[in-house]
């Protein structure tokens, strides 16, 4: 189960209601508290506790998670469906007639090479992670390891830029570093 049950603990700390969620970043249960020493009279308080305990109960039953929605929920994809659903979206544009066969040749093989190097190094699992760190390891991998040239490397970034959208400044920090 992906959580603990929330319940109200009263002390001299005030009041609270502690629950356990799991939280993808640490791949475990992580502590959240919603803290209720603004509700007055204890009576209010009280009532309103009951209610509010009810309704994380609920929402965690549901599937919801206070970690994903604090955060940017699409970070929190796995990043092999990011790539199929990417895959989907050139197979229709390719059907429309919107790209030309030899372009969704090149962005699946493009996406193909990504997958392969974070299957060796089982690196990224949520699409967040593909950040520049990331990134520029797999662009060494292909300049260094598979001994393609600086163009090649160049025409990658290129292509995940595409691919991606927005991505950390990387290539002056690549040029430089060859």
């Amino acid at each position: 189960m992906g959580y603990k049950p929330p319940r109200l603990v009263t002390g001299k700390s005030g009041w609270y209601i502690s629950l356990y969620a799991f939280d993808p970043v640490l791949n475990a249960l992580r502590k959240k508290r919603y803290k209720l020493n603004n509700v007055n009279p204890i009576s209010v308080r009280r009532t309103y506790a009951n209610e509010f305990l009810k309704c994380l109960m609920e929402k965690l039953v549901n599937g919801w998670n206070p970690w994903i929605e604090s955060e940017n929920s699409n970070a929190y994809k796995l990043f092999p469906d990011v790539c199929e659903n990417f895959r989907r979206l050139l197979s229709r544009q390719l059907n429309s007639g919107e790209i030309r066969p030899e372009s969704f040749n090149s962005y699946t093989s493009y996406l193909k090479n990504i997958e392969k190097y974070n299957e060796q190094i089982g690196k990224i699992k949520y699409i967040y992670q593909f950040d520049q760190s990331f990134l520029v390891r797999f662009l060494e991998h292909i300049y260094i390891d598979r001994k393609n040239t600086a163009q090649t490397r160049n025409k990658d970034f290129g292509m995940f830029q595409r691919i991606f959208g927005t991505l950390p400044p990387v290539r002056g920090v690549l040029l430089q570093g060859f």
